[in-house]
């Protein structure tokens, strides 16, 4: 979330992951909310829904909604392998 540069390459690693992987459960997650914000949470929730994806933001450095983000992806995933 303190990196345009990173969210506007989004739609590249995104096509790379669906050519290596296929279509996939993912969840995007926008890191460093700690930091001052370069993209709002509104852009990377809108990119997220555009894509089918889910979205939550963190924060690695204090811990913040870090292991929420696991149990949401693995209760979405549930059933699915």
């Amino acid at each position: 979330m303190s990196n345009r540069r990173t969210f506007e390459n989004l739609s590249k690693w995104m096509q790379e992951l669906e050519d290596n992987c296929g279509k996939i459960p993912t969840l995007l997650v926008g890191n460093k909310i700690d930091l001052d914000r370069e993209v709002s949470r509104e852009e990377g929730l809108d990119f997220a829904m555009k894509h089918g994806f889910l979205f939550m933001e963190c924060s690695a450095k204090t811990g913040e909604n870090v292991q929420d983000m696991f149990y949401k992806l693995i209760n979405t995933c549930s059933g699915n392998f």
